[in-house]
């Protein structure tokens, strides 16, 4: 049996992982990131379209991060 995952009082298995997934509602979640995955490491981005992706990456998390500071002062 391989170790997977190891926590102070835990040790999952390599044979556990997917029924345990399962049981969570994991499972599928699980195979949909992989397939968006798989998808996009096809696409090839120029240093432009990264630039650009990064910069409106930051910003959305610049927004979301002062939407929440706002939220918690009421």
């Amino acid at each position: 049996m391989k170790t997977i995952i190891r926590s102070i009082d835990r040790t999952i298995t390599a044979e556990e992982i997917i029924p345990l997934l399962n049981k969570y509602g994991m499972l599928s979640r699980l195979a949909y990131e992989d397939i968006i995955d798989r998808t996009i490491a096809q696409i090839e981005c120029t240093p432009q379209e990264i630039a650009i992706a990064s910069g409106l990456w930051q910003h959305q998390q610049n927004k979301s991060k002062t939407s929440s500071v706002n939220k918690e002062e009421f």
